[in-house]
């Protein structure tokens, strides 16, 4: 034992311990970074693989983020079609599979969810049970 109560076998084991958690966590650190990365490579591969791809462009009326939100859903079908809405424009850009759908039948699922487009009006009952902000102004049939 030092003059200090703690001999030098314990305080060089203590000071190895705490050396050994500091590498520990730091590669802890970089070993969290690599399996994000990896995870993220992996949901590349799984998503974004429409096959026969095709993109076209189509007017659909909206007003605000909500309408975005069940415009884009109402399109959606994983490896099959996705598509983006333009609040500003008024317009939903659709990527889809050739083979596998086709453009009338993605309008008629945004006009089902009640959003009139150039080729479909959506059904009233469907119109009024959209939320109050998503009330566009509707073209006179």
């Amino acid at each position: 034992m030092t003059k200090f109560g703690v001999d030098a076998f314990n305080f060089s084991y203590v000071r190895l311990v705490q050396i050994e958690l500091y590498l520990y966590k730091k590669n802890m650190k970089y070993i969290k970074i690599i399996g994000l990365v990896v995870f993220l490579f992996i949901a590349q591969l799984s998503f974004g693989q429409i096959k026969n791809k095709k993109i076209d462009t189509f007017e659909v009326s909206g007003n605000c983020g909500m309408c975005k939100k069940n415009i884009e859903t109402a399109v959606f079908q994983r490896n099959v079609s996705i598509g983006t809405w333009s609040a500003s424009k008024q317009k939903v850009t659709i990527t889809y599979d050739s083979l596998q759908t086709n453009p009338e039948k993605l309008l008629q699922k945004i006009a089902d969810a009640g959003y009139d487009n150039e080729k479909f009006t959506a059904d009233d009952q469907v119109y009024d049970k959209l939320h109050g902000c998503c009330h566009y102004e509707r073209r006179k049939k």
